[in-house]
Parts: structure tokens; C-alpha cells; sequence
């Protein structure tokens, strides 16, 4: 299995999507083993760790809503 560091991830995608980092430095060097694009946070359960998480918020419903996936 390969896996690619977050630092990594972002430093190659900083210059085509101008992203820029606000939180999260202190787990920057964690690796990630599989990607998933979810909105719903009843399918959690296939998350395993070492996981990286896409959601574009359409189930939104706070300001704590990106925590639900921990």
C-alpha cells in the first residue's frame, strides 16, 4: 500500500488551487492511505483512519460540521 503525506498533497496542489492552509499544521506530516469524497456523516463508518476526506458542505448544518467525520 502507498501512502502520501498531507505536506505533500498540499504543496503540489497549492499552485493550481491556491489553497491555503488554516488548520491542521500539527498533523501536516500524517501520511494518507485513501481518499474519500463524502457529505453524509452516517457513512463514518468506512472511515479507518489515515483517511483524507473531501466535502464540498452540502449537508452544512454548523460551525462544527467538518468535525463530524472524526
Amino acid at each position: 500500500m502507498m501512502a502520501v503525506s498531507v505536506a505533500c498533497l498540499y504543496k503540489k496542489a497549492l499552485p493550481q488551487y491556491k489553497m491555503q492552509l488554516i488548520a491542521g499544521v500539527s498533523g501536516i506530516d500524517k501520511l494518507v492511505r485513501w481518499v474519500h469524497s463524502i457529505e453524509d456523516k452516517n457513512v463514518r463508518c468506512f472511515l479507518h483512519g489515515n483517511e483524507m476526506v473531501f466535502t464540498a458542505g452540502t449537508k452544512n448544518n454548523g460551525e462544527c460540521w467538518p468535525y463530524n467525520f472524526a
